[in-house]
């Protein structure tokens, strides 16, 4: 864990935690779905939880620059 810590720059779990984003991107047929979660924060020890109506999708087979463009949405989405 701490090698870990150490290559992203936090001092602590808790620091890391704070701040930290997710979402993840899963296959559905010929659709990527970009799914951004919510960081609970201390009281639920920082777990991460889906938002479920922000789900984004997008073709399989979008340019670059589309999946660009979801990817930042998506990191926005995060809370």
């Amino acid at each position: 864990m701490q090698k870990f810590l150490k290559e992203v720059g936090a001092k602590s779990w808790s620091k890391f935690a704070k701040t930290a984003l997710l979402f993840s991107i899963d296959l559905e047929g010929d659709q990527l779905a970009f799914l951004p979660y919510r960081n609970s924060g201390p009281k639920d020890s920082y777990a991460f939880v889906p938002i479920k109506d922000l789900k984004m999708t997008i073709s399989f087979n979008a340019s670059d620059e589309e999946l660009g463009i979801l990817l930042e949405k998506a990191f926005e989405a995060c809370e």
